[in-house]
């Protein structure tokens, strides 16, 4: 005789509807949101399509949807009723936004209140566990807003001063190619050919590091890690990302040079920023996957250390 389906609990039907409505609350709220920061948000899309330092802005809503997509399950388990604390958080965004319009008239300022907004939005639509795993997502959408070119200019002197000693320093390694660096720029002669690097570009010296950090948390996040690890991924982020940064403008520097393209040529610029962009995917999984190796192989370990091997439980007897 077959025994009896299980009778599914009411607790259990609740859940599922709430996580309905919860659904359905959030997707309101963001629309809400969507339409007041409009003007904010063409702005950074306008600014993203004429500035490379900020074209990963234009990919941003591709790597959240992506990461919502990785992560459904959480997100499915993590929907409740939501928590008033949100209110408080949405109200701190709108208020700053507001702050920020008048008296006081700071763009970047209302570009960054979309952030406590969209976290209370998620915290009282969703609840605590949801708006802990939209945190990642709030940092993408924090690394895809523009800084202002006096700020970033201010933030940005001393590392690009150092990123283009470091690479005179490493083209002077390279026979018959002389190179000096006269304020922001690196003047080289090779052979009979002279001219200079990233001849007209803006922030030569530091470029793409938000894009770089956007690609660390994304690949960082991608897969759902403990504590240790993402300590570890951010103590790492951010030198990684300066050093993309000194590998494109050395390559940019020996495309220049040795393919004889010209210092207005757009061609070296491209290619040291696709390899540079590359070469931050890898080393950031790389090092995910040393570390969810490790993991792994301290898992093992307990296992065996909690059930032991068949063999060595005989002998033992």
């Amino acid at each position: 005789m077959r025994a009896p389906l299980p009778i599914a609990h009411p607790q259990n039907v609740l859940t599922i509807h709430q996580g309905r409505i919860a659904l359905v609350k959030l997707c309101i709220l963001l629309t809400l949101c969507l339409w007041m920061y409009w003007p904010e948000l063409a702005g950074i899309t306008g600014v993203a399509m004429h500035d490379h330092d900020w074209v990963h802005a234009l990919v941003t809503p591709l790597a959240i949807l992506a990461l919502l997509y990785l992560h459904r399950q959480s997100w499915r388990k993590g929907a409740t009723g939501g928590s008033m604390w949100g209110v408080v958080w949405v109200t701190f965004g709108l208020l700053l936004y507001a702050v920020a319009t008048w008296p006081f008239d700071y763009k970047y300022v209302r570009d960054l209140s979309i952030l406590p907004v969209l976290g209370g939005i998620v915290l009282a639509a969703v609840g605590p566990r949801a708006f802990r795993l939209s945190l990642p997502m709030l940092l993408l959408v924090l690394l895809s807003i523009p800084i202002g070119s006096r700020l970033y200019s201010n933030l940005i002197i001393r590392p690009e001063t150092y990123t283009l000693r470091a690479t005179q320093a490493t083209l002077d390694q390279f026979p018959r190619l002389n190179v000096t660096l006269q304020g922001s720029d690196l003047h080289y002669t090779h052979h009979a050919q002279s001219g200079v690097v990233a001849l007209g570009e803006s922030r030569r010296g530091v470029a793409l590091i938000p894009a770089y950090l956007m690609i660390a948390v994304f690949v960082a996040f991608a897969k759902v890690r403990p504590f240790w690890q993402i300590a570890i991924l951010a103590v790492v982020a951010g030198p990684l990302a300066f050093f993309c940064n000194y590998v494109r403008l050395a390559n940019h520097a020996l495309v220049t040079i040795y393919a004889d393209l010209g210092p207005l040529s757009p061609v070296p610029r491209y290619m040291a920023m696709i390899s540079s962009l590359m070469l931050g995917y890898a080393a950031i999984a790389a090092l995910c996957g040393i570390l969810t190796r490790i993991t792994g192989n301290k898992r093992s370990a307990a296992s065996a250390d909690e059930y032991p091997d068949k063999d060595e439980v005989q002998s033992c007897q």
